[in-house]
């Protein structure tokens, strides 16, 4: 299967479809505009759309899933743009302190991301830090009341931050 990618006028990626292989053939190569341009007659664009432009579901972070040559960067993903200077689809950026990494196309954050299995971590964007809310051993009842803790990039360890309350879905800061 093939994958397509509807794009806008500002190169917004409105939405994403898939085609059978079939529609390749020495004309119409694969990432080919005649290939797009061929997709239009079976799939036509929405109300905002303007053109098609292929996509490999395969391709992650410039790298691509089975060993085969990365194509555009990353799989195009609905509200994700293309970028035609970097021939690369780049998805939507998740918080403003985040850097688009110029090797993978991927949004990094300020401090990377704990290697984590204790915890459900989450991006606090006001904090700037990782927050963690430790699993319990047992299910999880509403009363609960659950560690929270921020990662510390200096020291490679997890500080205390509060609590979380599954009842009222709060944290409560020490």
């Amino acid at each position: 299967m093939a994958t397509f990618a509807e794009l806008d006028s500002n190169n917004n990626v409105l939405s994403v479809i898939k085609v059978g292989d079939d529609i390749f053939n020495e004309q119409r190569p694969e990432y080919s505009v005649a290939a797009e341009e061929y997709v239009k007659t079976f799939a036509p664009l929405s109300e905002n759309g303007v053109r098609w432009i292929q996509t490999s579901i395969n391709t992650f972070g410039n790298v691509h899933s089975e060993g085969g040559t990365p194509m555009r960067k990353n799989s195009a993903g609905i509200g994700g743009t293309y970028d035609p200077d970097l021939d690369a689809f780049i998805n939507t950026k998740p918080f403003p302190s985040w850097t688009l990494n110029t090797t993978t196309y991927l949004w990094d954050p300020p401090t990377p991301k704990p290697d984590e299995t204790n915890h459900a971590v989450e991006w606090n964007e006001d904090l700037q830090v990782w927050v963690g809310i430790k699993y319990l051993e047992n299910p999880v009842d509403e009363n609960d009341v659950q560690p929270v803790e921020h990662w510390n990039p200096t020291t490679q360890t997890w500080d205390s931050y509060g609590t979380f309350t599954a009842a009222s879905n709060t944290i409560t800061p020490n």
